[in-house]
């Protein structure tokens, strides 16, 4: 894997969920406590995705294949969009597709949006 991720303007500090919590310090301290694994975590992610081609993946099915909850992997997939390596797969009218009521995600290299 390249060292593309963790571009400049998308440091390891940054916390996708930081608005959404409000700076609540529970949930600060647990985005400190990951901030080291984060890298890895993506890498693995992304790993994923492209071994899924077009079929992609959701929130849910990455939560289930690490064998964790879905909002331990939920930042990850955040950062992974806005980094362009993972995209929405949208339907003939530009929706989001949906599986199991969630998005799924893949791999910039497949397409997607």
């Amino acid at each position: 894997m390249s060292d593309v991720l963790f571009r400049d303007w998308l440091p390891p500090t940054y916390d996708p969920s930081a608005v959404r919590h409000g700076g609540n310090e529970c949930s600060a301290e647990a985005h400190a406590k990951i901030i080291s694994r984060k890298k890895g975590m993506q890498a693995s992610i992304l790993e994923l995705a492209k071994s899924r081609g077009g079929l992609g993946l959701t929130c849910k099915e990455v939560a289930a294949h690490f064998e964790t909850h879905p909002s331990n992997v939920s930042g990850r997939l955040s950062e992974l969009k806005l980094l362009g390596e993972l995209v929405h797969v949208t339907d003939a009218v530009g929706r989001f597709v949906k599986r199991d009521g969630s998005a799924v995600l893949v791999a910039a290299t497949e397409g997607g949006q």
